[in-house]
């Protein structure tokens, strides 16, 4: 199923990634699917890299919703804060440029946003973190997930054992 939000994603983020590259000279590559290690089931796929040490997240959104963006640019890093938290835990970047593009508006078709480690993001009305935070934060409970799902996988082994 692709929703029409999804189906303007597909045929905007390639203009979107041209505009981006044409307004700072930077070179994105395009790369598929990225896990953390070759043994692991966590990973991403980037919207693009720019070099090794920058990736980057866009976004076509609604009219309202790039307004909304326009706005406060907060807004985007709060909706998509764990992609973006994501996004530096497996890739190791040292920033997400965050793209909002919506070549309709022609007052400001394009926005973009440089996430950094230590960019604050709201995650709710009383917590607001570094993404340094986040990440940290993410990498310990995956951790802990991994061990719960090593423990159940023992204990499925043992009781095919009987």
């Amino acid at each position: 199923y692709q929703s029409a939000a999804m189906m303007r994603g597909n045929e905007f983020e390639p203009i979107a990634r041209d505009e981006y590259s044409r307004i700072t000279g930077n070179v994105v590559n395009q790369i598929g699917w990225v896990e953390i290690d070759e043994t692991s089931f966590i990973g991403i796929s980037p919207d693009g890299l720019v070099g090794d040490k920058k990736a980057i997240e866009i976004k076509c959104p609604s009219a309202n919703t790039h307004v909304k963006y326009m706005l406060n640019f907060n807004e985007f890093l709060e909706e998509y804060c764990w992609q973006i938290v994501h996004t530096f835990l497996v890739l190791v970047v040292d920033s997400v440029d965050c793209i909002s593009y919506r070549p309709e508006n022609k007052i400001k078709p394009i926005i973009i946003h440089t996430a950094t480690k230590d960019t604050q993001i709201r995650i709710s009305k009383k917590e607001v973190y570094k993404v340094s935070e986040l990440v940290t934060m993410l990498k310990t409970r995956l951790v802990e997930l991994l061990g719960e799902l090593k423990k159940e996988i023992k204990n499925q082994n043992k009781q095919l054992e009987f």
